[in-house]
């Protein structure tokens, strides 16, 4: 089986983005993990996991587990849809630089009039219509302070993000994604999937909201979309987010499902409907993934994660 192809318009790479990725593919598989490791806010190790409920009787929670773990694919939620109300949030401030601004507007004039073919072709007559638009900038500028972080704010959910951890041990996180310890937990290998999982982005925790200066939204990504405020500290988040793809789902490389752990109170009885799951992976091409099952620790507050013998 091969990967997807990430060329695809859905996935939003660039050129470089691509050739990178190719370069990757071409490593061997340790060149590929200690290349993962030096990645600059990427995950800590190659491995990440996914926590989930896994209840054969509610068929939106089937067709959940069968998208990831037979069909491969990942579906990217949009912010305003997490439980967290302060994800993908800023403080927003505005350039007092008059200069700086007009010269932004002007960039985005010239820009609107590209993508939507201005039918004046005279530059005279072009330079006239870029001032109409930047003084009008300007002035919805002047007249309402709070226009910038009301666009921010319906911007945030253009993004589409899915969530993983870098901890397969997280109590809290059995407790509140895996249905009280009776879901399971996917492990993923981002090695395998360059495109997607491997470009993914460890969250760092803070007390205060970050503070974004417009129009200088470069340091968007480090200051926003990975920052989470400090009581989700536990979760030890790695999310993936695209700018193409929201409240759909994006093909990744099947081959990065490695394991699947079965939380420590996991019904026996859910055993076969995993079983047809996993079946109906290797019936498309793909390796069956290794099962694990959680157990209680028997001195401390902890989880300790052993292979199933049999499955």
């Amino acid at each position: 089986m091969t990967g997807p192809d990430y060329r695809q318009q859905q996935y939003g790479l660039t050129l470089g983005q691509l050739e990178a990725i190719a370069r990757l593919r071409g490593m061997a598989a340790w060149h590929q993990r200690k290349f993962c490791k030096t990645m600059r806010g990427g995950p800590r190790g190659a491995l990440i996991y996914k926590y989930m409920a896994f209840e054969p009787a509610n068929p939106l929670g089937m067709k959940k587990a069968r998208d990831l773990i037979v069909d491969s694919r990942l579906y990217l939620s949009a912010p305003s849809d997490f439980n967290d109300p302060y994800d993908f949030r800023a403080r927003i401030t505005v350039s007092n630089d008059r200069a700086g601004l007009r010269a932004h507007f002007e960039k985005s004039a010239r820009r609107h009039l590209d993508e939507v073919g201005d039918p004046i072709p005279e530059v005279r007559g072009r330079n006239r219509k870029i001032e109409t638009l930047v003084a009008r900038a300007m002035s919805k500028l002047t007249s309402n302070p709070n226009a910038v972080a009301e666009a921010f704010e319906r911007a945030r959910d253009n993004n589409g993000v899915a969530c993983f951890s870098g901890d397969p041990r997280g109590l809290l996180m059995w407790a509140h994604y895996a249905a009280g310890h009776t879901g399971i937990c996917l492990q993923f290998d981002v090695t395998r999937d360059p495109g997607v999982l491997m470009i993914s982005h460890r969250v760092t925790y803070r007390d205060n909201l970050p503070t974004i200066e417009y129009p200088n939204f470069d340091d968007l990504v480090d200051k926003v979309i990975v920052n989470k405020g400090r009581a989700w500290e536990a979760e030890e988040e790695v999310r993936y987010v695209s700018m193409t793809t929201v409240r759909n789902s994006l093909p990744f490389d099947g081959r990065a499902l490695v394991a699947i752990i079965l939380g420590l109170r996991f019904p026996s009885r859910h055993l076969e409907d995993l079983k047809r799951l996993v079946d109906d992976r290797v019936k498309v091409g793909l390796k069956a993934p290794v099962v694990y099952q959680a157990h209680q620790k028997a001195t401390s507050y902890g989880i300790e994660i052993k292979r199933l013998r049999s499955f």
